[in-house]
């Protein structure tokens, strides 16, 4: 598709050398062709491959798009380095050149181990210009690439404005990041663009559908549980925006994201139930989604698996702490109509009994043909489930809307006491409408071959699920002997595979629910069985009276010889591996002559019937919207007509786009919505968003301050002022000042932290190694353990962090823990505690960190609420400090003393130090010198880490303290843990 004069113009201005800006662009115009063709440009001009770094492009998806654009434009390949690829294989692809989508984390460690020849690198553009804010990684690799490299060009796109928007003047805050000056705003009202757009408009229909009157009511009760959880947020934080937080804004995906960076940037106190509330909104914004785009039995077996998750525990229990909106009348209306939706049970009327009498095993001769036909009907084989439906009762639609069942000949596997309504989604009948008057004006229209367009109508949709759904639809066998409309065919499938789903998960309930207790024993399904054993003989008569004969094999579709299952004893093993062996048992059992027999001879023509190519004029295409490959996607299929199933603002614009820029091209749209709907309001709302937050990004860019340190290219002359160092000089005792940068060493791990950048921003030197010990290495006395909330509170649980301290402890005379919050809370009870979690609460947390500072001293624990606070207690910390020696820091728990083979050295004072030079404390030249005993010790009753070294200290050896009596060893230790510890040691083990 050639490019619009619009975006001709964009790439012209992005192509200027001094244009170093961030592109904002409306979506739905053509951001990925822009960016593709501006690469493809630059080498063009240059004349010789360039190294381009592509960064924050998500892996997946859009790289591969990006991929075959750039593929498409003369073979320009795109090269992927992430954290797999070899050390040395990306060294070879920097000097090599060329364009290199790179991830962030890889990146920073390149850039701190020197491996990225950044003075010979063309430029960086930056994808997904929205995301980025101080600190992040790209700001530390801009800041890397302009120390090193003062000509390279700096691109930053973003097609999502309303990110810009929220927060303290975030554009500018974007724009500091990524040290460029310039905007280019080009929304959707840009008068260029609206000149492009508009020369030619499309043939459009807008269908308008109502919604049921259950629908309309359940979309009415989530709309009062979405309220209710707001307010509740709002009561939570009272410094946030009120007026984001409306149910109109949170009805936007974006929400989320907003909603997020507001409540935790608050500062003050809040509630520790707020991610859950967050995950309610995003969950009830989910169930209204599916409301409008799923079936009606879809739908209920979403809202049971919210049921079996946020209701109750794996174990089948009720939850202690059930989510707020669960409990309001409007949550048991949702739940209520949706089952009304599908079935309604009815009281069951008082019959007799009927007895039926169970064959006898001589009687039994395999399955009789009612059972093969229930079995056929409940599972049915591909090709016949609609007319086994036909066969089971299920007439015409009435004029109400319902299907009519008669009782007299509905289905077994349908209660008795069960009405079945099945609602169907009043979309499906409009689009049936539509792609019959398509059809029809396709078969009335004059052929035009000049026009280059096909006959092919194209269905979008939102999701891939929406598009199976409507595929099963649209391809219903509209010739069966039968007399159901397609939408109840459908739907009947869809209840019968609900209904065995239902039963599979409430059996493996029932299963999780019985759990193996002392002296029971499990059955094979891994569920207890606690019957008394029986003899062979009552086993078989109980089996004859449930109507099966024992150790006789019933007979399946297919001739298999294979057992049935009861369903009762259906877990997750027995599932997957019935899966896994039904390929095996098919290939098994299937009679090799019946398996020739099957194998039939075609001519071409007959071939060409079954698998032929179709012929692309006379299909219907059912695909989700998939972002910028739509455009691919219409240039490849040129379809005449496109039914939009539901609202699509960027698929919209790509329309428009893809019908200027074929001036031949004659295209009907259908685009079809819900009347008073959530469809229908999310979409408006996504407009006036969108346009609202590019007239606020046109204010502020008129406005704003240009950030000094973005307009200075060569480099970062406003940081002249460097962090002065003390250091003493240790044989000399005086004191001297040191200028040059003050030195960290760093874990190579902690590049996926952002503290880093923030030490990097202010000066400070890092030097990268693999850390056996400590995160941060500030002098050869001081050792840091960063840990976040979440770390700390796993690496608590497992043991960890009593490890790794201790081994600070045994290497650094002043080791730190540092507990970061990241920009959250300065509150722990705000991580640790959740009003739907039953995990550690705050004082468990706090109970543990004592308990952890009485074992080891010298500890010291540092909170710390932001990263910018932990760089300036670094330097505090550094002050009149010796810088570290790497050489020596990386020898630091890699190597073991072993006593007298490797005596410790000592320095000019004569203490004994380590492999950094630093005092290495008495105990643990004891320790590293008679480790074995001092273990035996520890691990005996009454000897704990407080008294262990007193005991060292009065008693030569193990020998000697066993032969200490009750009263000296109660002396030693204390009266009750010295008879403990007697006790233990003269137990008689010789007698039973």
């Amino acid at each position: 598709m050639d490019l619009l004069p619009f975006q001709r113009q964009i790439i012209e201005e992005l192509l200027e050398p001094a244009n170093d800006g961030l592109l904002i662009l409306a979506r739905g115009l053509g951001l990925r062709r822009i960016v593709c063709r501006f690469l493809k440009e630059f080498n063009e001009r240059s004349g010789t491959p360039q190294l381009i770094l592509l960064l924050n492009l998500p892996e997946g998806h859009q790289e591969d798009g990006i991929k075959d654009e750039l593929a498409g434009l003369g073979g320009i390949d795109l090269e992927t380095i992430t954290g797999t690829t070899p050390a040395l294989e990306r060294a070879k692809l920097y000097r090599r050149g060329g364009i290199l989508s790179v991830t962030d984390t890889v990146m920073n460690g390149d850039l701190m181990d020197d491996t990225v020849p950044i003075e010979l690198c063309s430029g960086i553009v930056i994808w997904n210009a929205h995301e980025v804010r101080k600190p992040s990684h790209i700001e530390f690799i801009v800041r890397k690439f302009r120390e090193k490299n003062k000509v390279g060009f700096l691109k930053a796109f973003s097609d999502q404005p309303e990110l810009f928007t929220h927060g303290i003047a975030p554009l500018e805050g974007t724009l500091k990041a990524l040290k460029i000056r310039q905007v280019f705003l080009y929304p959707r009202f840009h008068e260029l663009i609206k000149k492009d757009l508009e020369t030619r408009k499309a043939d459009l229909a807008e269908l308008c559908v109502g919604l049921s009157e259950a629908m309309q009511e359940i979309q009415q009760a989530i709309f009062e549980c979405m309220t209710a959880t707001i307010n509740e947020l709002k009561r939570s934080h009272l410094t946030i925006d009120i007026e984001s937080f409306t149910l109109e804004h949170a009805l936007v995906p974006r929400f989320d994201e907003v909603a997020r960076a507001q409540v935790y940037s608050s500062g003050g106190k809040s509630s520790g139930n707020t991610a859950g509330l967050l995950d309610d909104i995003r969950t009830l914004r989910g169930l209204l989604l599916c409301l409008l785009t799923e079936d009606s039995v879809s739908f209920l077996r979403r809202l049971d698996m919210i049921k079996m998750t946020k209701i109750r525990n794996p174990a089948g229990n009720v939850r202690q702490n059930v989510s707020p909106w669960l409990t309001l009348p409007a949550a048991d209306l949702i739940f209520s109509i949706a089952e009304r939706r599908v079935a309604v049970r009815h009281a069951a009327s008082a019959q007799p009994a009927v007895t039926r009498k169970s064959p006898s095993p001589d009687e039994f001769d395999g399955i009789t043909a009612e059972e093969e036909e229930a079995l056929r009907l409940y599972d049915p084989a591909p090709g016949e489930s609609m007319q086994s439906m036909s066969a089971s009762g299920l007439t015409t639609r009435p004029a109400n809307g319902l299907p009519d069942l008669k009782d007299a000949s509905k289905p077994w596997w349908i209660p008795k006491d069960t009405e079945l309504i099945l609602e169907v989604q009043p979309k499906w009948e409009v689009l049936a409408q539509t792609l019959a008057e398509s059809e029809n004006l396709l078969f009335d229209a004059d052929p035009q071959p000049d026009i280059a367009s096909t006959d092919t109508i194209l269905v979008m949709c939102k999701n891939s699920q929406t598009s199976s759904l409507l595929k099963r639809y649209v391809t219903a066998d509209r010739d069966a002997d039968t007399s159901l409309p397609m939408a109840d065919q459908v739907m009947l499938t869809l209840y019968q595979h609900y209904l065995r789903d239902k039963k599979r998960a409430n059996n493996i309930t029932r299963n999780l629910r019985k759990k193996p207790a002392n002296g029971t024993a499990a059955n094979d399904h891994g569920s207890v069985d606690s019957r008394p054993k029986t003899s062979a003989a009552l086993q078989r008569k109980q089996e004859y009276k449930r109507g099966a004969p024992a150790n006789k094999r019933r007979r399946t579709r297919g001739g298999a010889a294979v057992a049935v299952p009861r369903g009762d004893t259906d877990s997750v093993i027995d599932l997957d591996a019935e899966a896994a062996a039904l390929p095996t048992i098919a290939a098994k059992d299937l009679d090799p002559a019946l398996a020739d027999s099957m194998i039939e001879d075609f001519d071409k023509l007959a071939f060409d019937d079954y698998f032929g190519l179709i012929d692309r004029e006379d299909i219907v295409i059912i695909r989700p919207y998939a972002g910028e490959d739509d455009t691919i996607m219409l240039e490849e299929l040129m379809p005449k007509f496109i039914i939009m199933y539901e609202p699509n603002l960027s698929f919209v614009r790509q329309i428009e786009a893809y019908r200027n820029s074929h001036p031949g091209v004659n295209i009907r749209v259908y685009w079809m919505t819900y009347d008073t709907s959530a469809e229908e309001s999310l979409y408006l709302t996504e407009i006036r968003a969108e346009k609202d937050a590019f007239e606020r990004l046109i204010r502020e860019r008129a406005s704003m301050v240009i950030p000094l340190e973005a307009e200075v290219r060569p480099g970062e002359e406003t940081n002249e002022e460097l962090i002065r160092t003390v250091t003493s000089r240790i044989g000399g005792g005086g004191v001297t000042l040191a200028t040059g940068k003050p030195k960290i060493i760093i874990d190579r791990r902690e590049n996926r932290a952002h503290l880093y950048n923030v030490l990097d921003s202010q000066g400070v030197q890092l030097l990268p190694l693999t850390l056996a010990v400590g995160d941060y290495i500030l002098s050869p006395e001081i050792a840091v353990e960063r840990k976040s909330i979440p770390d700390l509170i796993s690496s608590m649980n497992e043991g960890r962090l009593y490890a790794q301290c201790e081994h600070m402890g045994t290497y650094y005379e002043l080791p730190i823990l540092l507990v970061d919050f990241e920009e959250r809370e300065f509150r722990l009870s705000a991580h640790v505690e959740s009003k739907f979690s039953d995990g550690a609460d705050e004082y468990d947390l706090e109970s543990k960190l004592i308990l952890l500072t009485m074992q080891l001293p010298r500890l010291r624990i540092i909170w710390s609420s932001s990263r910018y606070q932990t760089a300036k207690i670094f330097a505090e910390l550094k002050q009149q400090r010796a810088e570290p020696d790497p050489e020596k820091i990386k020898l630091v728990g890699e190597e073991e003393w072993e006593g007298d083979n490797e005596p410790l050295r000592t320095n000019a004072q004569g203490l004994a130090v380590g492999p950094t030079g630093a005092p290495v404390r008495r105990e643990y030249r004891e320790l590293s010198q008679n480790q074995t005993p001092v273990e035996i010790l520890l691990s005996l009753p009454g000897i704990n880490t407080k008294n262990y070294r007193y005991v060292m200290g009065k008693v030569t050896n193990l020998a000697e303290l066993a032969q200490m009596s009750a009263v000296e060893l109660g002396i030693l230790i204390g009266v009750e843990a010295g008879k403990t510890l007697w006790t233990f040691l003269n137990k008689d083990t010789t007698t039973a």
